[in-house]
């Protein structure tokens, strides 16, 4: 498991204030229990989804191939730098994937 990054923390911590706030003025009208807790766990999920998003397309690398109307493109995370050259050039050399090889 990866460390929680800056970007993850700057969404968690806004979400945390949300969702406690949300639950307050919930609470202050008098919402059930089963549904507060309903709410706030929507809330909280959502938060961590985004924050999980955001982190992983942070870590991803995107090698499209340069070739007019060639739809390959390759997206890469989590791999070492001779796998990522690797695919760099597996991606912009249209001979080794295109139709008119």
């Amino acid at each position: 498991m990866q460390k929680t990054t800056l970007i993850q923390a700057s969404i968690i911590a806004p979400t945390g204030a949300v969702a406690i706030s949300l639950g307050a003025q919930l609470a202050h009208h008098n919402v059930g229990t089963t549904a507060l807790v309903a709410v706030l766990t929507c809330v909280t999920a959502t938060g961590l989804n985004l924050a999980r998003q955001i982190s992983e397309g942070f870590r991803t690398t995107l090698y499209t191939c340069p070739a007019n109307d060639c739809p390959v493109s390759i997206r890469a995370a989590g791999t070492s730098k001779t796998e990522l050259e690797r695919l760099h050039a597996l991606a912009t050399d249209h001979s080794k994937h295109g139709t008119d090889r």
